[in-house]
């Protein structure tokens, strides 16, 4: 019995990236999803937008693949606790998990979503 229920709990992972790592990954995970809500209006804009939506398909391609456990886990972690700031028009103030599932259009995260929730955090990919 002990065996059976040791597949059920997720192996312990050591602890979380340096905080100025981890600002730099939030802030990296809040400008990719953010880009799906603006559209740019001047050229340093746009060099900034695409940018931001090549980091979101990697968030996407991060998420599919699930080859890399310790980015995944913190890239998750930081979905759930950064936030974008409250000077944007893209969810001012909210966190960017709240944004994804609950914000707007959900088309425009249904991808992120579907990875997010074809998970199995028990099996290995």
């Amino acid at each position: 019995q002990e065996e059976t229920s040791s597949i059920f709990h997720l192996p312990k992972t050591k602890g979380y990236p340096p905080p100025e790592e981890y600002a730099l990954l939030e802030q990296f995970v809040a400008n990719s999803v953010q880009s799906q809500h603006l559209k740019p209006s001047n050229g340093e804009e746009e060099k900034r937008y695409e940018e931001a939506a090549r980091g979101y398909h990697a968030l996407l391609d991060l998420i599919r693949l699930r080859d890399d456990a310790m980015a995944l886990r913190n890239t998750l972690l930081a979905m759930r606790t950064s936030c974008f700031a409250s000077s944007t028009t893209a969810g001012g103030g909210e966190s960017v998990l709240h944004t994804i599932a609950c914000r707007g259009d959900r088309r425009v995260h249904a991808r992120l979503i579907h990875y997010i929730l074809r998970m199995n955090p028990f099996k290995p990919h």
